[in-house]
């Protein structure tokens, strides 16, 4: 029983940990300031955007005033230099 119980409290430990050095390890996109990344090369309007693991912003979908857009484009969102 109170191997059971160690074993038990080591496998909750390492989930822990685990998802500590995850959440730290993921880039946080600074808070309070724009920047520009340059023109899309389809205007859309309603468009998803997803900030990814590697710094980059994906742009999807969306409306060009004729329908719906099928395309994605990316942009980075770390600044230049």
């Amino acid at each position: 029983m109170r191997r059971r119980l160690t074993n038990s409290a080591l496998i909750v430990v390492a989930i822990l940990l685990a998802v500590i050095l995850v959440n730290g390890s993921i880039p946080q996109p600074p808070t309070g300031s724009w920047l520009s990344s340059g023109s899309m090369l389809e205007s859309r309007s309603g468009a998803a955007a997803a900030l990814l693991q590697d710094g980059r912003i994906l742009i999807t979908g969306g409306d060009d005033g004729a329908g719906p857009v099928a395309t994605a484009e990316f942009f980075e969102a770390r600044p230049p230099g």
